[in-house]
């Protein structure tokens, strides 16, 4: 890969950086890029008081609920997903 390849990929990334923060009303210099979503659940799951209930639900991929379990959450897990709209409140808001 040459010098030219890697500087067009930096760009790309600060512009996505920025789009996104503008997109959620954000500064740029706020938003992360990680490897992946199973890093960024780790990340959250030690940042946050372990007190705090986690609510999912029962058949989600392994590494979306074992950080918080590995840290000592709670953690519920609801049956379907159309129980856990409704139980979130975000069955009325769809």
């Amino acid at each position: 890969m040459n010098g030219y390849a890697w500087d067009d990929w930096l760009q790309r990334l600060e512009r996505t950086r920025v789009q996104f923060a503008t997109l959620i009303n954000a500064q740029p210099e706020e938003i992360a890029f990680i490897q992946n979503a199973s890093l960024g659940l780790n990340f959250a799951a030690q940042m946050f008081d372990n007190q705090m209930e986690v609510l999912t639900i029962s058949d989600e991929f392994p590494s979306v609920t074992l950080p918080w379990l590995q840290q000592g959450y709670p953690v519920r897990f609801i049956d379907e997903l159309t129980n856990f709209l409704k139980h979130t409140g975000l069955h009325d808001s769809i």
